[in-house]
């Protein structure tokens, strides 16, 4: 059930991003598409436009919200791991032209990569400052396992070339990632393989 707290939040990131002309949409919704991924939401700093699904969980899509808001915020602030995707061309679009077919030398790929960590990295760390700030009825260890194995999965795709519209996050996969955000990107034991696993299925 949502929360008066969830409420507040809610209000405050529409506001916000009313203050800077983006435009938040709620659709009704379980899977969006942008570029040929399916998502659960998105922000978009040229279109200055934020989706969000809800037709899903309550919880999960204030966590969508909660996430996609905090990509807002690296662009309104000009957060460097953000900025810097955004300055180089190649570092954001490489890893998409990549899983495409296109051919990329693979330490560009790697390099594409490591920056969409370092920027989702930051992105966790703000948004776990807001649900504690906010008192949000989100289970604070269940989203930073969730947002360790989405930063983690990255490292996945540049051993197989392959996308995963929804990285798994199942027991198996909490169990083996830390109850903090992660420091380093290197992928726990067994995580790889569970995620190949699950594309499988």
């Amino acid at each position: 059930m949502i929360t008066e707290n969830d409420r507040k939040f809610i209000g405050y990131a529409v506001t916000e991003c009313a203050k800077e002309g983006v435009q938040v949409t709620f659709l009704p919704k379980s899977i969006l598409k942008t570029d040929n991924i399916s998502c659960s939401g998105w922000f978009n700093d040229g279109e200055r436009k934020l989706f969000v699904a809800t037709r899903n969980p309550m919880k999960s899509w204030i966590s969508i919200l909660l996430h996609e808001f905090c990509h807002f915020k690296q662009w309104q602030t000009k957060e460097p791991s953000f900025a810097n995707l955004m300055r180089h061309p190649h570092l954001d679009n490489d890893i998409w032209e990549w899983l495409e077919g296109k051919e990329i030398p693979i330490e560009r790929v790697r390099k594409s990569i490591q920056a969409y960590q370092e920027m989702e990295l930051n992105c966790e760390k703000m948004a776990v400052e807001y649900l504690e700030s906010f008192n949000l009825s989100i289970n604070k260890i269940d989203y930073i396992k969730g947002a360790n194995v989405y930063i983690l999965f990255y490292g996945v795709v540049k051993s197989t070339r392959e996308w995963i519209d929804y990285p798994p996050n199942d027991n198996k996969l909490y169990s083996i990632v830390p109850s903090r955000l992660v420091k380093s990107f290197r992928l726990p034991a067994g995580f790889k393989k569970r995620i190949i696993n699950f594309s499988k299925k």
